[in-house]
Order: structure tokens, then sequence, then C-alpha cells
């Protein structure tokens, strides 16, 4: 049976299109089953919220799958350019006794965006401590407060490109080389941020994410089909009496 990757996505109810495009980007590269969880706060055992409401639901990744197996953790503005089971296979052979990984080429100003992109391995003793109560009133989560910190050898170090900072990092040559699009100053959907190198990759997602085939082909054959044209055809008759 193939594996089901579990991945755990950041909920902002006041940009639903935001998570919607990540969605439908994961769905579209990836060559194994996903399970998505979509982390939407009031249906979790916390409250604390920051930012956005997932600024800290995001570290109970490990409690909701019962500290076990590996599990991912994205935020809702990022776009995956790439198979996400790549991502799962690049952790895994990692043999190291890591609890976690990030992006840990953010340093300085952008440390705050290693947990952006997170692989958890959920069953690591020290991710035991992330209870909904730790959670709850914890200090230094951002910077791995659990783990020692964010130079922890219990941190493992995952490919800058999983995590791109758009219009913070020069794009790579070539461009195709990024894996996850980051849109850490806002998705390409309001005008202030409308113009940046992947602007037109999220736009592709979003296009096709809000879109369907006309009526006529989905269900022009089903047996639906009969019932939904006769009462076109009597409002059609309304309509010209």
């Amino acid at each position: 049976m193939t594996e089901t990757l579990h991945i755990f996505l950041g909920v902002d109810h006041r940009q639903p299109v935001s998570v919607s495009v990540l969605i439908h980007s994961l769905m579209a590269k990836s060559s194994k089953p996903l399970a998505i969880h979509p982390l939407t706060l009031p249906t979790l055992p916390i409250t604390r919220a920051g930012l956005t409401p997932f600024t800290f639901s995001r570290f109970l990744v490990p409690y909701l799958m019962g500290y076990k197996g590996m599990a991912l953790f994205m935020d809702a503005d990022i776009c995956v350019k790439d198979d996400i089971a790549k991502l799962f296979e690049e952790c895994d052979h990692d043999q190291a006794d890591r609890a976690l990984w990030c992006v840990k080429a953010h340093t300085g100003q952008f440390e705050f965006e290693r947990p952006a992109v997170m692989m958890f391995n959920c069953g690591h003793r020290e991710n035991a401590k992330l209870t909904p109560e730790y959670i709850e009133s914890a200090k230094k989560l951002h910077f791995f407060d659990w783990l020692g910190g964010g130079d922890s050898e219990l941190i493992g170090d995952m490919d800058p490109m999983w995590n791109f900072l758009e219009h913070y990092q020069e794009p790579p040559m070539p461009k195709s080389r990024v894996k996850a699009v980051h849109y850490t100053q806002g998705v390409p959907f309001w005008p202030e941020t409308k113009k940046g190198p992947y602007s037109e990759l999220w736009w592709q997602y979003q296009r096709v994410a809000t879109s369907a085939l006309p009526w006529a082909t989905l269900m022009g054959t089903s047996v639906h089909a009969k019932p939904v044209m006769e009462r076109l055809q009597e409002t059609k008759n309304e309509d010209n009496q």
C-alpha cells in the first residue's frame, strides 16, 4: 500500500483563497496520496493566536498525530512547485536523531520564517513536550525552545528551496530550482503584492483551483442531466410567455 503523507496547513479565515491555492498546488504535483489537515483554531485544543490564527497552532502537529510518524506543516501563503513527496524522502533519509527539519539557512531577521515549513518527526521523545498546555504559554516556540534553540543538533537542515522567501531572496538560476514559494509579504491576490518573480505561478494555480469545466461536459451524460434540462426548458417557456 502506498504511504499517505500527512500535511497540516495554517488556515487564516481572513484569506481563504491562500490555503485553497496551496492545497491545489500540493495535489497537482504529489506522487503519493495526501492527507491534508487544515488547522482551524476553533476546532483545536488551544485558543492562543498571534499575527495569524495559526501562529501557535502549528506546533500542535505532533500532538494531533498522536506523537507518531512524520508530518509536514506549511503556512497558508505558500505555493508548491515540486512533488512534496520528495521533501518527505529528503527528511526521512536523514539518519540522525532529528526532532524536526526546517530551513536553518534563514537567519537574522528571517529566522522567524523557519517555522513556516517544518517537517516533524512526531514520535521523537523531545516533541512529547509539545502538549496543548505547553503551547498555550511557551514564550519562544518559534525559536524551538523545547529543543534547546534553533541551533540544536536535533533540528535537521532542510533544503532552502522548500521555503523560498519571495522579494527577500534573489531567485536562483534557473528559477525552476525553487520548490516552494513563500509569499511572506502577502500572496499576489492584493494590488500591493501582485508583482513578483513568482506571481504568475500563484495565479496559475488560483485560476485552476477556482475553476470548473462546463456543466454539460461534467454532467451532460449523467442521470441528473434530464431533470436539469427539463427545468431549464420550463424556465425558458415561462420567460417567453
